[in-house]
C-alpha cells in the first residue's frame, strides 16, 4: 500500500531471529536483528505494530510476550491452529481471553505446505490491537483508604529508587 511505504521502510523494521542462517539473510537485505530470543527479549523502545511468526511448539508465550511488551499498538502473529483450539494450559486460556477481548482470528489452513520449511499444520493468524497502554505502576489503596492518610508517592517513589551505598 502506497500509504506504508515509509513506515515499512528497512530503516523502521526490526527483526528477532535465532537462527543464524537467517540472522545473515535478514542483515544482508538490509534489515537490522536486535535479538535472538523474543521470549527474553525487553525492548528500550516502544514498537507500534509486531508482525511474527514464531514457532508453532510454543507461539501461544511468544504472543503473550508480544501483548505484554506492546504499548499502543497492533500484532499480527501466525499461529498453529491447535494453540488456540486445545487451550489445555493457563497460558492458552489467557490468550484466548485477550484474543477475545481485543482481537480476531482467520483460519489459513495448511498455508505452509509448499515453504521452504514444509508442514501441513493448519496455521490461523490473529490479530490483536491494544489502544491504551497498561499501566506500569498502579497502587491500590483499598476502600477505606483516604487520600489524606496515604504518603506523598513522590517520597514513596524516592524510597523505592534509593541506591544503596554500601552492601552491609
Amino acid at each position: 500500500h502506497g500509504g506504508y511505504r515509509g513506515w515499512c521502510d528497512k530503516k523502521n523494521v526490526y527483526a528477532i531471529e535465532q537462527d543464524a542462517n537467517l540472522v545473515f539473510a535478514l542483515q544482508g537485505k538490509g534489515y537490522k536483528v536486535i535479538a535472538d530470543d523474543f521470549l527474553s527479549y525487553h525492548p528500550l523502545h516502544r514498537f507500534d505494530f509486531i508482525f511474527m511468526n514464531p514457532p508453532f511448539s510454543n507461539g501461544d508465550a511468544h504472543l503473550l510476550h508480544a501483548w505484554e511488551i506492546m504499548s499502543v499498538g497492533t500484532i499480527v502473529c501466525l499461529l498453529n491452529s491447535e494453540t488456540l483450539n486445545n487451550p489445555f494450559s493457563k497460558k492458552r486460556q489467557m490468550l484466548q481471553n485477550i484474543i477475545s477481548q481485543y482481537g480476531s482470528v482467520e483460519e489459513l489452513g495448511p498455508c505452509f505446505m509448499s515453504a521452504d520449511r514444509k508442514t501441513n499444520v493448519n496455521v490461523v493468524l490473529v490479530r490483536l490491537v491494544k489502544n491504551e497502554p497498561d499501566n506500569l505502576l498502579e497502587i491500590d489503596l483499598g476502600d477505606d483508604a483516604a487520600i489524606e492518610d496515604t504518603p506523598d508517592l513522590t517520597d514513596m517513589l524516592a524510597d523505592i529508587s534509593s541506591v544503596a551505598t554500601n552492601d552491609q
